[in-house]
């Protein structure tokens, strides 16, 4: 009997390990954070040689990375993005560095991909996002952690 129940727990557990049936959506492996947010506002940093545009977003659900409130974000154009619409955005850690070698804003991420999501339809990459996330072992949608929480030297 121990025998019949190792072979079938070996080959649950092996299961998974073979060639994976659900391939990763476009940009999940390049992305650092993806996540679905609002923009909050933008604020102009200027740094030697170049003038930045940062901007910030308010996290609604993260579908990878870590859970905090918001996230600072550089970006290329402001005039694009509107404050009242939810977008799909695909990040990396910033890299970028000034002309002495130091890296600009070790806390900002640097946007490659935003898809704006309607209200009152469907989007696909979002839905195909969220399939996948859900599929994978140790992966979930995370909620952002509160505003209370957000200065709260609590253990968190």
């Amino acid at each position: 009997m121990k025998i019949l129940v190792s072979i079938i727990l070996t080959f649950f557990l092996l299961h998974g390990f073979g060639q994976d049936k659900n391939p990763s959506p476009p940009y999940f492996k390049e992305a650092r954070v993806i996540f679905a947010g609002k923009i909050k506002g933008y604020e102009t940093k200027i740094c030697p040689g170049e003038e930045l545009l940062i901007a910030e977003f308010q996290m609604i659900a993260i579908l990878k990375g870590e859970a905090r409130y918001n996230l600072l974000a550089i970006m290329d154009k402001a005039d694009t993005l509107n404050f009242e619409k939810e977008y799909l955005v695909y990040a990396v850690k910033n890299k970028d560095r000034d002309a002495n070698g130091k890296r600009i804003g070790y806390i900002y991420y640097t946007i490659f991909r935003i898809v704006e999501l309607e209200e009152d339809r469907e989007n696909d990459e979002l839905s195909e996002m969220v399939n996948y996330v859900r599929k994978k072992f140790f992966r979930s949608i995370k909620k952002p952690i509160s505003e209370s929480r957000l200065n709260c030297h609590c253990g968190i």
